[in-house]
């Protein structure tokens, strides 16, 4: 079984409300549904990922904002800029890890569209978390790929913001050596989100990367640190 054959997502009970702008609070898990998906055009917002996650992970879906409906009906704009915010997490490293994004989609004349996700997972890494963030966050606005023009990545790792802006090209010419010709770690992590960014370069996509502090009062950034530690706890939770 590969890294990305598994997956256990949790479906809420009852659907979100987009018109209250509630974020999902007192969240109630249905058993996995795997035949939903992230639907930027309904605005419906499912639990099941573009693609699964290592086996034991669990989700949490909180999608946040107005009704998408009626904010598309307001813009005749096809070709959508996209904010990805990212965050990971782990207690003790390595130890147990969350993670989390948040996707905030300008629509020009409208309030932005925002959805979120966060989940965790078992005897991992902080640095597999950050990355895994982005690879989620990356999947699910590939759902939307006709509606894409621009994807900025803000994450405060600058291991996987260097490793996508300068490090990976090299990195797989090298044979996914590392110049003190030691193995790249995550190496699987890596080539997959290689293969999704270069899925939407190939489609014109322009990809950005910026880099933040950890910690210093950004306010998605602490929003995805938040999710990605709530994770957490509720696998500990579980475990009592």
């Amino acid at each position: 079984m590969s890294f990305f054959d598994s997956i256990n997502p949790f479906k809420k009970k009852e659907e979100f409300n987009f018109d209250s702008g509630n974020a999902g609070a007192n969240m109630d898990y249905a058993q996995p549904n795997l035949d939903e998906g992230h639907n930027f055009d309904s605005g419906q917002f499912a639990s099941h990922p573009p693609n699964p996650m290592p086996q034991d992970d669990q989700r949490m879906t909180m999608p946040l904002g107005e009704n998408i409906r009626q904010q598309r009906r307001k813009t005749k704009y096809k070709y959508m800029k996209y904010e990805l915010y990212t965050d990971g997490a782990c207690q003790p490293n390595p130890g147990t890890g969350g993670w989390a994004y948040i996707i905030e989609k300008i629509v020009p004349g409208a309030d932005s569209i925002i959805v979120t996700d966060c989940g965790y997972q078992e005897n991992t890494t902080n640095n597999r978390m950050e990355l895994i963030s982005i690879l989620i966050g990356l999947r699910t606005i590939n759902k939307a790929l006709n509606d894409i023009s621009s994807i900025n990545i803000t994450s405060d790792s600058q291991y996987a913001i260097n490793g996508l802006s300068k490090w990976c090209t090299n990195w797989a010419r090298q044979g996914w050596v590392k110049k003190d010709k030691k193995p790249v770690l995550n190496k699987e992590l890596w080539i997959s989100l290689m293969e999704v960014v270069d899925s939407l370069k190939i489609h014109n996509v322009v990809i950005t990367y910026k880099h933040i502090p950890g910690h210093s009062g950004h306010p998605r950034n602490e929003q995805c640190d938040e999710m990605a530690v709530k994770a957490i706890s509720n696998l500990r939770k579980k475990h009592v």
